[in-house]
């Protein structure tokens, strides 16, 4: 998997400096051809029910826009401490040591896992815009030339000065 793959599949931009035209286009061809899961959004039907499962909360009503803006589900994993072991009003003696997990598990804080959405299997997500953005190269002196006497009087490198107010709205 090359680099524009992994910053695809995690929605990142990525950056290279190799700007050949076959590099491009290959990169171009491979990502536009590609195809990375697609993770439930916490703004649809099926998110909800899925939150509902995990959370132990009854379904929330109310519109479903699939707006990505409100997120992802993500997989949970308990947060076992030994003040939540100590703590807990669900442990009493005689439990077997099964039962006595799932009460830990069951009364434990959750860690949400954002490494790890949940995928929906029934959709398949592809790549956006394909875009090649650049710098505009700026002006290289030759040592070798001639500067202007106000320059050289002043002993300012014209470079030095325009520097960041002309590259800095680039960026």
């Amino acid at each position: 998997m090359e680099k524009g793959d992994v910053a695809e599949k995690w929605g990142r931009r990525w950056v290279t400096i190799d700007t050949s035209r076959v590099a491009l286009a290959l990169a171009r061809t491979r990502l536009m051809s590609a195809r990375f899961p697609y993770s439930l959004l916490s703004d649809s039907a099926e998110a909800r029910l899925t939150e509902s499962e995990l959370s132990r909360v009854p379904l929330s009503d109310g519109p479903v826009g699939h707006d990505v803006e409100m997120g992802l589900v993500y997989q949970r994993v308990p947060h076992i401490t030994l003040k939540s072991i100590a703590n807990n009003p669900g442990i009493r003696e005689g439990m077997t040591r099964e039962e006595i997990d799932e009460v830990i598990r069951r009364h434990s804080d959750q860690e949400l896992l954002y490494d790890r959405p949940y995928e929906d299997k029934k959709r398949v997500r592809v790549t956006g815009r394909f875009t090649v953005e650049s710098l505009s190269p700026h002006r290289v002196l030759d040592p070798d030339e001639e500067r202007p006497a106000t320059e050289v009087a002043a002993g300012i490198d014209s470079n030095a000065e325009g520097f960041v107010p002309t590259s800095s709205p680039l960026l």
